[in-house]
């Protein structure tokens, strides 16, 4: 089944992202990551406390502010070089937008690469300041497992800086995502996907301060080190915090979608199939989202083959081929048929111009086919100027004569409504009922659903006869007696050979 091409980005889409482009902001969230991580780094300085015998050392300035001056300057140079390096790559990765051009392969990739790229490089400066942090304390003499312990929390605040700012930019850039990807997920799910986020709200929310409190012995005295229950608390406190901000973080970029796609299912249920929610995630969500997209259109696509299917062979038909239960043969079924014909067609077509032919016949079949359906019943083909219609087969319809009957009632009316409006216009039409064998009939590649019998003959000379009496309406004994209460609104009008048949025909009209 073809799905439809998905449609241009919306302006409002494109504008979002371009005022996303040049919002100040995105710089700010990364320059935020990185003050967090520094003061992580601060306050566990501060709360778990330098050794007791730096305080007591003559070299005091020298070994411990002096690395700490040196890393903050190292920190604010990197944010700079960072943020410049950061400039060049957003014109070279989202130069696209401002052109409102369709994005290359890989400009994609790029796109979706850029929060993680991003990421990796935040987290190799702040390791380099650890590096560096860690030699300048080694080298002043300071304690060795102090001087590692230290090492380790500037490590873990440049894992948190690069963690937040990973998170926050893969949702900042959401409606540059939906660009990119025009409708279709990637499911390059590796970069940015469900397991990676969990992973860092993990790291962030459970595993940084863990290792914070495993290290805070490190270097202390036996005395501070007796005194760390208070810092613990602080920093299971903080923990506590920042996990549940990250786990919010990390959860919107599931929730929000699921949100928008469960409001969108409620409306597909409600009928309506021109949904289509926006794809802005690269990984399994996109896919998800995507899914969605193809599966609405299928579904859109689905119903308008049965509407264009039911017009050509009838609802009851259509649903019946569209099931499992469609297939070549026919079986025995009782059912009622009624085949209707215009009187003088060929004299019409002469005094009528082509297009004025063809709308009288399409008010005449539109007629046929709403008074047939209102009784359950269908118009099996069109035959030039007549109609066959059917009732009982294929659903089954316990009371199908009456049906029929009742139909014949209310075309009569409608055909004599046409008439007022078009002089000369007028129909015979013929009812009959009994066995007939219903089913595919045709070749396995070109068949069509129709009932073949008796009846169906008896109908079509009932038409013709029912044109040379004025009720226009003649049904056989057959049906008329098979129609219970219905039975009583038609009258005995005799009985008749009809041509090409050997035994006479009970006739009735409308009482």
């Amino acid at each position: 089944m073809s799905v439809r091409p998905e449609s241009p980005p919306a302006e409002d889409l494109w504008s979002e992202a371009e005022a996303l482009q040049r919002d100040v902001r995105i710089r700010l969230v990364i320059i935020a990551a990185n003050v967090a991580g520094a003061a992580l780094v601060a306050l566990e300085a501060v709360v778990v406390g330098l050794p007791a015998s730096s305080f007591n050392a003559p070299s005091f300035v020298r070994n411990n502010v002096l690395p700490a001056v040196v890393l903050v300057v190292y920190l604010a140079l990197a944010v700079l070089v960072e943020d410049g390096l950061n400039r060049r790559r957003l014109e070279r990765s989202f130069g696209w937008i401002g052109q409102r051009r369709e994005p290359e392969p890989a400009e994609v990739g790029e796109v979706f690469d850029y929060p993680w790229v991003l990421a990796r490089r935040i987290l190799a400066w702040w390791l380099g300041g650890s590096a560096l942090f860690l030699g300048l304390n080694l080298g002043f003499g300071n304690d060795v497992a102090y001087s590692l312990r230290t090492a380790l929390g500037i490590a873990l605040g440049g894992l948190t800086s690069s963690a937040v700012s990973f998170l926050l930019l893969e949702r900042y850039n959401r409606p540059i995502f939906a660009l990119a990807l025009a409708g279709e997920a990637t499911g390059r799910g590796g970069r940015i996907g469900l397991q990676r986020r969990l992973l860092l709200t993990w790291a962030l929310g459970a595993g940084v301060p863990v290792i914070v409190i495993v290290a805070a012995p490190a270097g202390l005295s036996a005395s501070q080190r007796a005194g760390l229950a208070v810092p613990v608390l602080i920093v299971g406190a903080i923990a506590l915090a920042v996990g549940f901000g990250l786990t919010m973080i990390a959860s919107r970029s599931v929730v929000d979608p699921i949100h928008v796609l469960r409001r969108s299912q409620r409306q597909v249920e409600d009928g309506d199939l021109t949904v289509e929610v926006r794809v802005d995630d690269g990984g399994e969500v996109g896919l998800l989202q995507a899914g969605f997209n193809r599966m609405v259109t299928a579904l859109a696509e689905r119903q308008r083959i049965r509407d264009l299917f039911g017009r050509h062979v009838g609802l009851e038909v259509a649903r019946l081929a569209l099931s499992d239960e469609s297939a070549m043969g026919g079986e025995l079924r009782d059912a009622s048929v009624l085949f209707v014909d215009l009187i003088g067609s060929t004299g019409m077509a002469q005094s009528l111009a082509p297009h004025e032919v063809v709308d009288l016949l399409n008010l005449f079949f539109s007629a046929v086919v709403r008074c047939a359906g209102e009784e359950g019943g269908w118009v099996n083909k069109f035959e030039g100027d007549a109609a066959l219609c059917v009732f009982g087969p294929p659903s089954g319809h316990d009371h199908h004569a009456a049906a029929a009957l009742r139909t014949a009632r209310k075309l009569r009316g409608e055909i004599e409504a046409l008439a007022r409006s078009h002089p000369g216009f007028d129909a015979g039409t013929g009812i009959s009922s009994g066995s007939v064998v219903a089913g595919n009939i045709g070749a396995e590649d070109r068949y069509e659903y129709t009932v073949i019998g008796d009846p169906v003959n008896e109908a079509a000379r009932l038409s013709e006869e029912a044109k040379q009496t004025p009720a226009r309406v003649l049904a056989s004994g057959a049906v008329v007696n098979a129609s219970g209460d219905e039975g009583g609104r038609w009258r005995h009008c005799g009985s008749r050979l009809l041509r090409g048949r050997d035994r006479e025909t009970e006739l009735y009209e409308p009482a």
